[in-house]
């Protein structure tokens, strides 16, 4: 095929023209066309620009996937090229993310998904407020790890505001409530499997009367437990190993099964829909969203303070960056420095139950089934930077899990795991104006020289990263435009 002529392509519902040879303004280009002419019937066809490459990366042999990836990358990259070359163009807002966790990943992605309407990851793009901006965004993450090396990586991912300390509830809800729609129209879309995201049926269960938590009415299907289901829970002390040990005559040949462990106390509890959204799989799966907006990842050396931003090792001119977001998590006790930052060591043991299939929790311990293994917890030590495997730790784990479902004796330990939780006072998720100076000589050091450049906080999610971090993105954006960032 032979291209002849070219079109003001539409795409995002924005209209981006294309100079023909020959058009010298924008207004000579209007109303070309993109022309093919088959070489067998002459006949000339009129297709959008984007179909053409979609045509190009469909017929390729790559994977589906990557195909899909380099689609939404092509046309992404064109229309940002074309924006930023119109007449009158708003210069690019440069935004740099620090962190490579999932709060950093989704705030990254919701500030890309502004130059962007498209596919369900960004249907929730549009905070409360905050109307299609005028300027584009380019964004670049900073990180000295990504994916499997993160916290969120090893986590159960199970949605549910955990370890919060003085976070205001009304907060905790609102972003709570946006990360968990995010997760459930994932959870039933075609991205699910890559994702990582299910549905989950969770018990929680408690030796007597609770208030009921504060956020009882974000998830479906919530309901406190009736009798009949706290009275078949307490009737597994009578199993079938005391049935057996009960009936059998003394000296008899016959093998007499293990009992079951002491059953914990259940008086009260309540149950819910959750969802799981796994770390180890939502992280290369919002990286892969993230590049294909047009977005840049790179992995530094760890940062010890925000105005190493401006180190030739970092490689970020003053130039470069005209807003930081602050996403380190942990980090931010000694980026900034933030002593209210404290480390909630995490302990875990993964193992091979494929019968399990709801969640259940039981205070401190919890099972959260996985794709491949289920999750036996867990640990909240504040202030431990362990990151050593405790035995006697594991051995509590899997002790209480057990007492939980007796049938977890039978599971076979797959993996131990320890992470260190970003506590902090409160989650901290604001913007400060005056945040940090770049350029002000070669250290990158305060004073004299350079630039002031804000910068919006958003760390201190303690056990709650993937319950909060889609919310809590969302509120970035709504930040930075109510700053008029964006204008």
């Amino acid at each position: 095929m032979q291209l002849s002529k070219k079109i003001s392509l539409r795409l995002n519902n924005s209209v981006f023209p294309i100079l023909p040879q020959g058009a010298s303004t924008i207004a000579e280009a209007i109303g070309t066309e993109v022309r093919f002419v088959p070489r067998r019937t002459r006949a000339i066809t009129v297709i959008p620009l984007s179909t053409c490459i979609m045509h190009s990366v469909l017929t390729s042999s790559l994977s589906w996937r990557r195909r899909v990836q380099l689609f939404a990358h092509s046309t992404s990259r064109l229309a940002s090229s074309l924006a930023s070359n119109a007449p009158n163009a708003k210069p690019p807002l440069r935004v740099c993310v620090v962190g490579g966790g999932v709060v950093g990943l989704t705030s990254a992605l919701r500030l890309l998904q502004l130059n962007h309407r498209t596919g369900i990851a960004d249907n929730q793009a549009n905070t409360d407020g905050v109307t299609q901006p005028r300027r584009p965004v380019e964004v670049t993450v900073l990180a000295s790890s990504f994916g499997a090396d993160t916290t969120t990586a090893g986590a159960a991912g199970l949605w549910g505001p955990y370890k919060l300390s003085d976070t205001p509830e009304h907060l905790i809800n609102r972003w709570g409530a946006a990360t968990y729609n995010h997760l459930f129209q994932l959870a039933h879309s075609g991205l699910a499997d890559v994702a990582g995201v299910s549905m989950v049926s969770s018990n929680s269960l408690f030796p007597e009367p609770q208030e009921l938590p504060f956020w009882s009415h974000i998830p479906l299907d919530f309901a406190v437990m009736d009798e009949r289901t706290l009275t078949g829970l307490s009737q597994r002390a009578i199993s079938g190993s005391e049935r057996i040990q009960a009936a059998t005559p003394p000296g008899s040949d016959c093998v007499v099964p293990r009992l079951d462990p002491n059953p914990f106390l259940c008086g009260w509890g309540y149950h819910w829909q959750s969802i799981v959204c796994e770390g180890s799989r939502y992280l290369p799966w919002l990286t892969e969203q993230v590049r294909a907006l047009g977005g840049r990842l790179r992995r530094v050396s760890p940062l010890t303070s925000l105005e190493q931003l401006s180190c030739p090792e970092v490689d970020l001119r003053e130039g470069d960056v005209d807003l930081v977001v602050n996403a380190a998590g942990l980090g931010s006790l000694e980026l900034l420095p933030d002593p209210e930052v404290v480390p909630i060591r995490g302990q875990v043991v993964r193992v091979e139950a494929p019968w399990v299939k709801q969640a259940y929790f039981y205070e401190p311990y919890y099972i959260i089934p996985n794709r491949d293994t289920v999750v036996l917890g867990g640990t909240g030590q504040r202030g431990d930077f362990n990151l050593a495997v405790s035995q006697e730790d594991k051995r509590l784990i899997l002790d209480g899990c057990c007492r939980l479902l007796p049938s977890l004796r039978g599971a076979r330990v797959v993996a131990d795991w320890v992470g260190l939780r970003p506590g902090r006072t409160s989650l901290r998720l604001e913007l400060q104006r005056e945040g940090v100076r770049l350029g002000g000589g070669r250290s990158g050091g305060p004073g004299g020289g350079g630039r002031v450049v804000p910068v919006v906080h958003n760390y201190g999610h303690g056990g709650a990263g993937l319950t909060l971090a889609w919310g809590c993105a969302g509120d970035v954006v709504r930040l930075i435009v109510e700053e008029g960032l964006m204008e």
